[in-house]
């Protein structure tokens, strides 16, 4: 995911600043219809069960689906297992994203390029690649709950600089724009990597039920990315409605 986002934001910084925005949807394009053709030119011999030369009988999409389903059934009647979808998608409601707010914030008051803000996605990228080896190496040996602490308490301290930022305080108190921009960008990418992404990670595959492994953790790393979607939709509405009482005011 790292060198992915690393190499995507480089294109991006490119094609975003110096040619129209048609060529980044082109781009984008390419690796769907390079999967594609992969995925054609897959040989029949993968089909075949490890124990036998006899392919793998499928029981159909409707078979597979009610299975699935049957199986989320059982893993949603563990307590540890919902109470982390009921927590997932407070948190989601909560704690709305406005990124399309900042985004357009740094471009049209701060100024910023829209090469620095691609690069600043590289450094983004490039701290969960840090994140990932610095708890790979020391953080799995913490609890959950005191990662998730400190997560919480690193999120306090740069949601204040955020304010400090956004209110440009930090222009009367001297310091530069991207300063206020970078540093908390590495510090809460990284340290984020460690106390909140993998640590989740590590506890849905702990909480798994048995037998049911493989679909309990697509279901609960399927929530998760469901939660993105809240958090924009829920953000989305926050800023329309700001701005609508703005207007009336």
């Amino acid at each position: 995911m790292a060198l992915g986002g690393i190499t995507g934001s480089v294109t991006a910084a490119f094609l975003t600043q110096d040619y129209h925005h048609k060529w980044c949807f082109l781009a984008s394009s390419f690796p769907a219809l390079l999967l594609v053709i992969i995925s054609q030119r897959l040989p029949m011999t993968i089909e075949l069960s490890q124990d036998s030369a006899e392919p793998v009988q499928s029981r159909g999409l409707l078979n597979e689906l009610s299975q699935s389903l049957e199986e989320i059934n059982e893993a949603v009647k563990e307590p540890v297992f919902y109470r982390v979808i009921i927590f997932m998608l407070l948190n989601a409601v909560l704690t709305p994203s406005f990124g399309f707010f900042r985004y357009y914030f740094m471009l049209d008051v701060i100024k910023l390029s829209k090469f620095t803000i691609a690069m600043l996605g590289v450094l983004g990228y490039f701290c969960l690649l840090v994140g990932s080896s610095l708890y790979q190496y020391g953080f799995h040996k913490m609890e959950f709950r005191t990662l998730t602490f400190y997560g919480i308490l690193l999120g306090i301290i740069f949601a204040l600089l955020s304010i400090l930022f956004v209110l440009r305080k930090n222009v009367e108190y001297g310091m530069p724009n991207l300063f206020v921009i970078i540093f908390p960008e590495v510090v809460s990418d990284t340290l984020g990597s460690c106390f909140h992404l993998l640590p989740i990670m590590v506890m849905f595959a702990k909480i798994c039920p048995k037998r049911i492994e493989a679909t309990g953790f697509a279901f609960l790393t399927g929530t998760s990315n469901f939660t993105s979607t809240i958090r924009g939709l829920v953000g989305s509405l926050l800023n329309n409605l700001f701005i609508g009482v703005t207007q009336s005011a």
